[in-house]
């Protein structure tokens, strides 16, 4: 019996669950955690970024971009421009015109850059079910 429940513990504890997967983020108080499902976006903001959350919470950290971006889940976040990473899971509609826009959960506008465009659609087409 304990055989059988193992591989699937593993692979529950191993990442591929969601339910406890929180960022640690360093503050001058200590360490704050974040739940990864209840991040919107990130922003660059010269050598730190602005994290921003379901509930409004705006929380600054002190470390640039391109380090938050190599710790994150690649299936749940993906960069869309140098100063932007977004969650997919918080998207809530593209609008593909001159500026492609990818409009966010929390009414902001995320513009995708052209170097980072062909990557963005790729992801939709994996995670999105799309209607014929």
């Amino acid at each position: 019996m304990w055989n059988e429940l193992l591989p699937d513990l593993s692979q529950y504890l191993s990442g591929s669950a969601y339910l406890f997967k929180k960022l640690a983020l360093p503050s001058s108080s200590g360490i704050q955690l974040v739940d990864l499902s209840q991040i919107i976006r990130l922003e660059a903001q010269n050598n730190y970024t602005l994290l921003f959350t379901l509930n409004g919470k705006e929380i600054m950290i002190s470390k640039p971009l391109s380090k938050l971006d190599a710790s994150l889940d690649s299936s749940l976040f993906i960069r869309v421009h140098k100063s932007h990473i977004i969650n997919l899971l918080h998207a809530i509609e593209y609008k593909n015109g001159d500026d492609q826009m990818i409009l966010m959960r929390d009414n902001s506008s995320i513009q995708i850059s052209r170097r980072r465009l062909t990557e963005f659609k790729d992801a939709l087409k994996k995670h999105f079910v799309f209607v014929q």
